[in-house]
């Protein structure tokens, strides 16, 4: 009892503490000592007891002063005016998990802007309808079209080196796919299963002639098809003050509507180089969230542009610079022109949808097809010229069936995990159309061979019959080329 009063002064108390926290040392005997002392108990005289008596008294205001600051501190409390101090900012570096979680936060706290999503239903109903892409409004393609893909899948007979590579192809892409399957892969695995495992060993038949990409690079933005505007309504005597009005009334609707000088129409397009820097943008991002996403197919096939002759070059650079004929869709050229195929794939793991890929497929059918509808505008207008019909007064009805043969579809395959279809891509009027030509499972083993069958033919009149047509076209624009007319059109372009 007289221990623990005694070490009620705060004086010692304090060196006590600072004592007691140290480590004794046994070298040094006399500090030892000296601590030994201070801890022995007080001797029991008078002035020891006044000292304990101040204590006390000490200690009994220090309790009065404490009772009184609590219930000075409850009543601020009651009236809220305590101010509560700022925490200090922690010293310690933020580990890597809670920088994480504040960039959720701050994440999550964004305003969502107007991102486009191609398999939202409301693109296909609004953005796509708007723009003339219809998908599945056809069960069959017109009668014109429906025969000529007669003849691409009823072609002629496999030779028997070819269907053995090709049922050898199959049966390897059959059993890939059930391992897929199995696993629920993602979209990554499926696409690189069809590039690799099949695309690419039937395109190395003839790898000169065909050119096969999967750089996901992003399409010229001008292919795509676009909204009517307001211009396509005013007759061209309207006053030019109601014209601004209408501009203005555009500008405020939709900032990517095309001006007169831009808006692509039905016959060539303007002489303006649109290439200046290649665009790394998503392609599902756009400045208007009522217009189509650029395309970026996952897969494309189209022929090689180390496949057509000098002289076919010149005239394909020639048209892609005036912007007439983009051949090359890539905005950074990677030496692919006329795309013929393309593929959209998703997986079977969650996140995959087919009604996106179908989506995402039809605008690239459509910016395809409007290069070939390019193709033959341009040579619509050459024939037409004076120059050219007196120079080719012989051959002009030979030239116009050759004009008949241009290709006027596409295909495209959208996958998501094992289920496979194949598109045709086709125009009625200015519309856009995509119709389904056939479903299948990759895992069955029949569904499996057929598809490879139907791919197998396709590639093979990329091969043959499209590019044939092509070709057809390049010679007359040749023969304009080299008697001037495409010259003095331009010539009577710009003057007009």
């Amino acid at each position: 009892m007289k221990r623990a009063l005694a070490s009620l002064d705060p004086d010692e108390l304090a060196d006590d503490s600072v004592h007691v926290s140290k480590r004794w040392k046994p070298h040094n005997t006399d500090e030892c000592a000296f601590k030994r002392r201070r801890l022995d108990t007080p001797p029991l005289t008078q002035e020891t007891l006044d000292k304990l008596h101040c204590t006390s008294d000490s200690l009994g205001e220090l309790e009065a002063g404490c009772a009184q600051s609590i219930q000075q501190w409850a009543a601020e409390c009651e009236n809220g005016e305590l101010e509560m101090p700022l925490s200090p900012a922690p010293s310690v570096t933020p580990s890597r998990d809670s920088r994480r979680r504040i960039a959720k936060q701050v994440q999550r706290q964004r305003s969502s802007s107007p991102v486009k999503k191609a398999n939202s239903p409301q693109y296909r109903a609004m953005n796509m309808a708007d723009a003339n892409v219809f998908v599945d409004h056809f069960p069959e393609a017109p009668a014109k079209v429906e025969e000529q893909i007669e003849r691409v899948f009823g072609g002629n007979a496999w030779a028997a080196s070819q269907r053995t590579a090709i049922e050898e192809l199959a049966r390897h892409y059959c059993q890939e796919s059930r391992v897929l399957a199995k696993k629920c892969a993602g979209e990554n695995e499926w696409r690189s299963h069809l590039f690799l495992g099949l695309l690419q060993p039937l395109n190395r038949l003839e790898p000169e002639v065909l050119m096969l990409s999967a750089s996901e690079k992003p399409w010229i933005p001008e292919l795509k098809p676009t909204a009517p505007s307001p211009y396509d309504f005013i007759p061209r005597h309207t006053p030019l003050i109601l014209q601004q009005g209408v501009a203005q009334i555009s500008n405020h609707a939709d900032t990517n509507l095309a001006t007169p000088q831009t808006q692509r129409t039905g016959s060539v397009l303007s002489n303006t180089p649109i290439f200046s820097m290649p665009s790394t943008a998503p392609s599902d991002t756009s400045e208007s969230p009522n217009s189509l996403s650029t395309p970026k197919p996952d897969i494309t096939l189209g022929l090689a542009h180390t496949s057509f002759t000098p002289m076919q070059k010149t005239v394909l650079m020639l048209l892609q610079d005036d912007c007439r004929v983009l051949s090359e869709p890539h905005q950074a050229q990677i030496g692919l022109r006329f795309p013929f195929l393309v593929i959209e794939s998703k997986g079977g793991a969650a996140g995959g949808n087919l009604i996106g890929a179908q989506n995402q497929a039809a605008v690239d059918g459509a910016c395809a097809l409007s290069i070939l509808e390019d193709l033959r505008c341009v040579v619509a207008r050459i024939m037409s010229q004076s120059d050219f019909v007196q120079y080719n007064q012989e051959n002009i009805a030979m030239k116009q069936a050759e004009e008949d043969k241009v290709p006027v579809f596409l295909f495209s395959v959208t996958t998501e995990g094992p289920l496979h279809e194949i598109w045709v891509h086709y125009r009625v009027g200015e519309a856009y159309h995509i119709t389904c030509c056939r479903a299948w499972r990759t895992t069955r083993w029949e569904d499996a061979r057929e598809f490879v069958q139907t791919l197998a033919r396709i590639v093979e009149w990329g091969k043959r019959g499209f590019r044939e047509g092509i070709l057809n076209i390049l010679g007359q624009i040749e023969e304009a080329v080299l008697g001037g007319v495409l010259t003095r059109m331009d010539e009577s372009l710009v003057m007009s």
